[in-house]
């Protein structure tokens, strides 16, 4: 899987490294051609994970609710995802 950082600058707190490696471990266990772009901003982070194949396309976004029901983390995922087979959210920087 490949993994583009953009916009980091500082050190990342322990949570937010543990965050992304469990992000990239969960995507990786359902597409190892996936790339997923993370970019940080001022006030949060915005994931884009572009699959490489698009009918894994539903059971990522199950793994990926899965694992933030888990961490009790809200997600809204983009309203055109299905249409461009490109997943989107966005998480506050405060995890």
């Amino acid at each position: 899987m490949n993994t583009l950082f953009k916009g980091f600058t500082k050190i990342l707190k322990d949570n937010d490294k543990h965050y992304l490696l469990i992000l990239e471990k969960s995507i990786d266990e359902i597409d190892a051609y996936a790339g997923m772009e993370v970019i940080n901003t001022q006030d949060s982070l915005k994931f884009r994970i572009c699959l490489s194949d698009s009918s894994k396309f539903l059971q990522l976004i199950e793994q990926l609710n899965s694992m933030h029901n888990l961490m009790g983390i809200h997600t809204d995922f983009s309203k055109s995802m299905q249409r461009t087979a490109t997943i989107q959210f966005t998480l506050p920087t405060i995890l």
